[in-house]
């Protein structure tokens, strides 16, 4: 039986798809990347949540009434923008290169 890819497995299929259209890069190595990237925007708004729970609120602010405030749409990019920037830190003369070429 076929396995059909679920929503999960859209992280590593875009990284690896991105990289052999980059073609000079490791595509495994990239789609474990953008694996760890979404892993890292699910724990961000996890951590978010927790942090509401401890202080009972609701919303974080009342920016975005109805959505949970600014907050509550940019938790997720919080945590990867810092694992991003850990990785492209590997190589501070072309940080793009850092990211996307292994």
């Amino acid at each position: 039986m076929e396995r059909i890819p679920r929503r999960h497995d859209a992280p590593g299929l875009v990284g690896y798809g991105f990289a052999a259209y980059l073609g000079n890069t490791s595509a495994l190595v990239l789609a474990l990347v953008s694996i760890g990237l979404a892993l890292a925007c699910q724990i961000g708004d996890l951590i978010e949540s927790a942090i509401k729970r401890h202080f009972g609120a609701k919303d974080m602010s009342q920016l975005i009434p109805g959505h949970g405030g600014l907050f509550d749409r940019i938790d997720s990019l919080l945590l990867a923008s810092v694992v991003a920037a850990l990785i492209a830190a590997r190589d501070l003369a072309a940080p793009g290169a850092g990211l996307l070429i292994w």
